[in-house]
C-alpha cells in the first residue's frame, strides 16, 4: 500500500468514526479480509474510535501496526460500561484478535485437579485447566509445591495416594490401608458417601487457607500419641514438617492475616512490566509477572486494564480483595465484572496507605526486577543471535528464523517439524507440523514440508502470514539443494543454511548455500544459539513423531494378540505402515517381517478373522 492509499484509508475511517454515537459500546477493528484483529470497549465510542485515526505519531509501534492493518470497523452500542466490558470479553474469546492481549492457560504454573470422572475422585497435578467436570485449585509456584500440598492433604484426611488405581475393582487392600494410613477404598468397604465427605473436607482446605491442614495434622498427631500409636503419630509428624517447610518458603510480607491480590507495574523503554502478588494469611502463595511491549505512556492504563481482565478470566479462584495502583480508573465497573466471574463479592481498592500500599510497592519492585532480568536475557539472546548470523554470512540480524527437522523410524510415522524463533527466542505459537509422505527420502520429505508451508502463505492462510529472514534445515548441502528449487518455484526470497552435527550428534557447523561448512567449534555464542535452535527443532519433531507412533500402535492394540509384544508390534507397524495393512496381510507377507514366526502369523490372521 503506497502512502496516498494509506492517507485516503485513514481519512475514510476517520469520517466513518465521526458519525458514531456518543454512548458506550464495543468496537471491532477489521483488516482488508474482514478478519477481526482488535476488539475494544469505550465509554464514548465516537471519541475512542476517532482517536485511532488522529495524531498517529503519539502511538507506539504496537498501535501503529494495528492502525496500519485496519481497513474497516464495526461498533455495537450498549447501555452501560459494564455491558461493554462483558461484550468485549465475549468477543475477544470468540475472535481471538491478533492485537489484543491473549494470555494462555499453560504458563508453566501447575494446578491441583480433583478428577471427578471416576466413582471415587482423586487429586492429581494438571498443567492447565480444561473444560471438564473436574475441579481445579491454584495455580501454584511449582509442581513440587503442588505435590507437597496433595501429599499433606491426603495424609490429613487418609485419602489414597495411589493416583486413582483404587478405582479398579480388585478388592485387594493396599499396605497403606492395612497400616491405617489410608481409608482403604481399594478394599471395597468404603461407601461413595463416606469417601465424598473426606473429599469435601479436603477441597474446603484447598479452596481457602492451605495451611489449615497443619492444624489438622497436629491434632491427629496428638491423638495418635495419646493412644500410644507412635508409628502413626510419626507419620502425621512428618506430614506436618512437610507443610512447615512449605510455609517457610513463602515470603511473609504482611503483618496481618491478609488474603488478597496486589497488582502493580513498572514502565520504561516502551515496555510495561506487570506483577500480580497473591497472598494467603500474609504470605505469598503465588507470584506472576508479564511484559507488554511496544506501547507508550498514554496506553499504560488501557493495556494494564486489559491484562487484568484477561488474567482473571483464566483463574480458578479470584480473591475477595484486589489492590490496584493509583492509575486505575472505573474500579467499580471492574469490581462488578470480577464479582460476576467469581460468583461472589469481589472488592477492588486503590489504597493510599497501610498494608495495601506496602503490597503494591512490593509488586512494583518485583515488576522492575522482572523487567531488568528479561531485558538482560533479551540482550544475551540478541548477542547470540547476532554472532550466529555473522557466522552464517548474513548481512542482517535475522528477526525471524524457521528451522525444519524430519523424524521417522525406517520411514514410518514420519513428521517434519517447523519451529520459529523471533528475536532469538522460540515463538511456540508459530510452530507447525507436517506429516511426511515419502518412505525413506528425507530430502524429499523436507522439500514437501517447505512447499506446503509456503503454499499456505500463497493461499493467504493467516497462520503462515510471514516470510522468515532465515530458513534453517537440519542437515547439510543435500537438504539445502532439495529445498532451494521449491523456494525458487514459489518465488520465496529467504536466506537458507543447514546445521550439521558431528559423529557424537552434537551441533558442529553451519552449511552455506554453496556447500561451504563453517565450523562452530571456537564460536561460543554462535554455537550456543545454533545448539538451542537445533535442539528445540529436534525436540519438537521427536515429540510429535512419538505421539504419532504411540497413537497408531495403541489404536491397533497388536499386543492383545497372543505372542505379540511391544517389539514385534513396532516391527509390524514399521513394515506395513498401518494397522489396516496388517489386517489385510497374507500369511506370506507377515513372515517377511523380521522376528515374526509362523505361529505369530497364524495368531495375527486368526485374531483379525474374529
Amino acid at each position: 500500500m503506497n502512502n496516498s492509499d494509506s492517507i485516503s484509508r485513514i481519512e475514510r475511517l476517520r469520517e466513518k468514526a465521526n458519525t458514531l454515537s456518543g454512548g458506550a459500546g464495543v468496537y471491532l477493528m477489521k483488516n482488508d479480509k474482514g478478519k477481526v484483529i482488535y476488539v475494544g470497549k469505550a465509554k464514548v465510542l465516537k471519541n475512542r474510535v476517532t482517536s485511532y485515526f488522529t495524531a498517529l505519531n503519539k502511538y507506539a509501534t504496537k498501535t501503529i501496526a494495528l492502525v496500519d492493518n485496519i481497513d474497516n470497523f464495526d461498533t455495537i452500542t450498549v447501555h452501560t460500561e459494564f455491558e461493554a466490558l462483558l461484550l468485549e470479553s465475549n468477543l475477544i474469546k470468540k475472535y481471538k484478535p491478533k492485537y489484543n492481549i491473549l494470555l494462555k492457560d499453560d504458563k508453566g504454573y501447575p494446578f491441583i485437579k480433583l478428577n471427578k470422572k471416576v466413582k471415587f475422585p482423586y487429586f492429581e497435578i494438571a498443567a492447565k485447566r480444561e473444560n471438564s467436570k473436574s475441579e481445579y485449585f491454584g495455580p501454584f509456584q511449582s509442581r513440587h509445591i503442588a505435590y507437597q500440598i496433595i501429599d499433606a492433604v491426603s495424609k490429613a484426611f487418609l485419602l489414597p495416594e495411589c493416583k486413582g488405581s483404587f478405582n479398579k475393582k480388585n478388592n485387594k487392600t493396599c499396605l497403606n490401608a492395612h497400616i491405617g494410613r489410608c481409608i482403604g477404598v481399594c478394599s471395597g468397604n468404603v461407601s461413595v458417601k463416606e469417601y465424598g465427605e473426606l473429599i469435601k473436607k479436603a477441597t474446603d482446605v484447598l479452596s481457602g487457607n492451605i495451611f489449615d491442614v497443619s492444624k489438622i495434622l497436629e491434632d491427629k498427631m496428638l491423638i495418635a500419641s495419646d493412644n500410644l500409636d507412635f508409628e502413626r503419630a510419626a507419620y502425621y509428624r512428618d506430614a506436618r514438617k512437610s507443610m512447615a517447610k512449605l510455609k517457610e518458603k513463602q515470603h511473609i510480607i504482611a503483618n496481618i492475616n491478609l488474603s488478597c491480590d496486589a497488582i502493580d507495574y513498572y514502565f520504561t523503554d516502551n515496555t510495561l512490566s506487570v506483577t500480580i502478588i497473591s497472598l494467603k494469611n500474609g504470605a505469598i502463595s503465588f507470584k506472576y509477572s508479564h511484559l507488554i511491549e511496544n506501547i507508550v505512556n498514554d496506553e499504560i492504563y488501557e493495556q494494564l486494564e486489559e491484562y487484568i481482565l484477561r488474567y482473571y478470566e483464566m483463574q480458578v479462584l479470584i480473591p475477595k480483595t484486589i489492590y490496584l495502583p493509583q492509575i486505575m480508573e472505573d474500579t467499580d465497573v471492574l469490581a462488578e465484572y470480577l464479582t460476576t466471574l467469581a460468583e461472589r463479592k469481589v472488592t477492588v481498592h486503590i489504597p493510599q496507605k497501610g498494608e495495601g500500599k506496602k503490597l503494591l510497592s512490593f509488586a512494583k519492585e518485583n515488576s522492575k526486577e522482572f523487567l531488568l532480568l528479561e531485558q538482560n536475557k533479551a540482550q544475551k539472546d540478541l548477542r547470540e543471535l547476532s554472532d550466529f548470523c555473522d557466522m552464517a554470512k548474513m548481512n542482517i540480524i535475522a528477526k525471524t528464523i524457521e528451522m525444519y527437522d524430519v523424524s521417522h523410524i525406517s520411514g514410518a510415522f514420519g513428521v517434519c517439524g517447523m519451529v520459529v524463533f523471533v528475536d532469538g527466542k522460540p515463538d511456540k505459537s508459530k510452530y507447525r507440523l507436517f506429516n511426511t509422505k515419502s518412505i525413506n527420502d528425507d530430502y524429499q520429505n523436507m522439500a514437501d514440508a517447505i512447499r506446503r508451508r509456503f503454499l499456505n502463505l500463497k493461499a493467504e492462510n493467516e497462520s503462515f502470514d510471514f516470510i522468515p529472514d532465515l530458513i534453517v534445515v537440519d542437515g547439510g548441502i543435500g537438504q539445502i539443494n532439495a529445498v532451494k528449487p521449491v523456494l525458487e518455484e514459489l518465488s520465496i526470497k529467504a536466506n537458507i543454511i543447514g546445521l550439521k552435527k558431528d559423529n557424537k550428534h552434537r551441533t558442529d557447523g553451519i552449511v552455506l548455500e554453496n556447500g561451504v561448512v563453517i565450523p562452530l567449534k571456537n564460536a561460543d555464542t554462535a554455537m550456543k544459539f545454533a545448539t538451542k535452535l537445533q535442539n528445540e527443532c529436534h525436540r519438537f519433531s521427536i515429540a510429535n513423531h512419538n505421539k504419532k507412533m504411540s497413537k497408531t500402535v495403541q489404536s491397533g492394540s497388536l499386543t492383545k494378540i497372543n505372542g505379540i509384544g511391544k517389539t514385534k508390534e513396532t516391527k509390524l507397524i514399521n513394515y506395513f505402515k498401518s494397522i489396516a495393512k496388517i489386517k489385510k496381510a497374507t500369511y506370506e507377507e507377515l513372515l517377511k517381517v523380521d522376528g515374526i514366526s509362523k505361529i505369530d502369523a497364524d495368531n495375527i490372521i486368526a485374531y483379525y478373522k474374529q
